[in-house]
């Protein structure tokens, strides 16, 4: 059965770990637990270290959430190029699926808008 691995979850539990996303992104040692890494791409490596296959198991989870204003980045704090950074590493290990997670799937399309990049990177990324 295929793992999820839940990434940019805005829960306070994620805050210094991988959220918000662009400021967490690239692999930190996690304070406090030297056998992990933090960072939402320390996530990503971690499973992979302890054993998860990538191409099978591994299903890195985005939040779709609103946009700021200006266009520039999520509010769980993915910007485009910190996504397309993301989906890149994503890609250099095999990773062949992400999940998209939303509060209220079945009213997607009227009531949740993001960032215009955010669905178009996504969708690059899938079609390869």
């Amino acid at each position: 059965m295929p793992s999820l691995l839940l990434l940019s979850d805005p829960g306070g539990w994620a805050k210094g770990i991988s959220w918000p996303a662009e400021q967490y992104l690239k692999p930190y040692p996690c304070p406090g637990n030297a056998s992990r890494t933090c960072g939402v791409e320390g996530q990503v490596l971690d499973m992979i270290k302890y054993g998860a296959d990538p191409g099978y198991q591994l299903q890195p989870g985005l939040w779709i959430d609103g946009c700021f204003p200006n266009g520039t980045m999520t509010t769980q704090g993915w910007t485009e190029s910190a996504l397309k950074d993301f989906l890149q590493l994503l890609d250099k290990q095999g990773v062949k699926v992400v999940t998209i997670w939303t509060s209220d799937a079945f009213l997607l399309a009227p009531s949740r808008v993001t960032c215009p990049w955010f669905m178009p990177a996504l969708r690059e990324w899938a079609l390869g």
